[in-house]
């Protein structure tokens, strides 16, 4: 019955790839469009993603029809009795990549403002100034705004987005080493990630097996070479999770410290709609609502940063300090328009 189900996934997956590669010839041929995507999301998706998307069919096919377990089982096997070793091993790996493969530069400007600002931070200062009358000539007028806040009336500037990231990279910007920040993150999610799936299903397999999984996963490998800031909402959440398995008051409280610095790492949407679920099973558990006083103190930090950001963001902009808090949620929470819906429904289909 298990193997029965098993290739039923596998075939699944065929499925859903090749579902995935008709959409790509499909698109702009005969009944859709890529019209209201950004050009730099239509060049990649319709260019990188589309063969992508044929690798991974083929991969899909292999699996379905492989019949030699044996080997991949061992594999499993070594990687649930050694994680420490294959994290720190992949670390390292991930770290050249970023210096090799990615050549340790901020190729997006969500990268750039990330690293724009732990620069300033790592100098000692919370913004950069420059001469005033350059402002336009150094922050394109479409990206004063949307990535980074210059003013033409001080010279000073920021990054748009909230500065947790920043933050977590300045130590790394100190050693003159920023590349290893999230390759540094991509090893504590790989043992975080054997540590809770082995907590949860008490199977050493299941453990190697959701280990092999992360490191098989292009995006989380991208991510750690990168200077995004998704690998590190993704280990924040993984420690969340880690602290609140077997709460206590001191794991409560640590839970939302960790919560609190994954708040103000870009945007607070991404673990928001991570924790929500998690504070909502601990309300309706008679035991563990004890803990939700030491969690929330636990976010007091962040959101306290957060909101003393968003002003002094507001300042550096030459803009009026009075903004409501109705202006400053409904800033952060937005109703996606089609656009963006086409483009979410596009990246998901790539994804699976």
């Amino acid at each position: 019955m298990i193997r029965l189900i098993d290739r039923r996934i596998q075939w699944a997956g065929v499925l859903l790839c090749a579902t995935c590669v008709a959409y790509f010839y499909l698109l702009d041929r005969v009944a859709l469009s890529s019209a209201s995507f950004s050009p730099i999301f239509r060049y990649l998706l319709t260019v990188y993603d589309a063969r992508t998307a044929w690798v991974e069919l083929a991969i899909c096919l292999l699996a379905a029809l492989w019949s030699r377990p044996t080997p991949i089982l061992r594999l499993i096997e070594v990687l649930a009795q050694y994680p420490y070793s294959f994290s720190l091993a992949g670390t390292a790996l991930m770290a050249l990549g970023a210096i090799v493969v990615y050549q340790d530069y901020p190729l997006s400007m969500d990268e750039y403002a990330g690293v724009f600002q732990s620069r300033i931070f790592a100098s000692g200062q919370l913004t950069a100034v420059v001469p005033r009358d350059l402002v336009d000539w150094l922050v394109v007028r479409g990206f004063n705004g949307s990535f980074l806040v210059a003013s033409p009336e001080t010279g000073r500037a920021i990054e748009h987005y909230w500065p947790g990231f920043a933050l977590l990279l300045t130590p790394f910007q100190l050693l003159k080493a920023p590349w290893l920040c999230n390759a540094s993150l991509a090893g504590m999610a790989m043992l975080l990630i054997h540590w809770i799936t082995l907590e949860i299903t008490g199977d050493r397999r299941a453990a190697g097996w959701a280990l092999l999984f992360t490191a098989a996963s292009g995006a989380f490998v991208a991510d750690a070479m990168s200077y995004y800031s998704m690998q590190a909402h993704l280990t924040a959440n993984l420690a969340f999770v880690a602290l609140l398995m077997k709460p206590t008051r001191y794991r409560a409280f640590g839970a939302g410290l960790v919560g609190s610095l994954a708040l103000i790492l870009h945007n607070p949407v991404p673990h928001a709609l991570f924790a929500v679920s998690w504070i909502a099973a601990m309300a309706m558990n008679r035991e563990q609502r004890r803990y939700l006083l030491p969690l929330m103190l636990g976010y007091l930090p962040g959101m306290g940063v957060g909101l003393a950001w968003l002003m002094f963001r507001t300042d550096v902009a030459s803009a009026p300090l009075g903004v409501s808090a109705a202006e400053v949620v409904s800033g952060i929470f937005t109703w996606p328009d089609s656009g963006l819906l086409m483009i979410r429904g596009f990246v998901s289909r790539v994804i699976v």
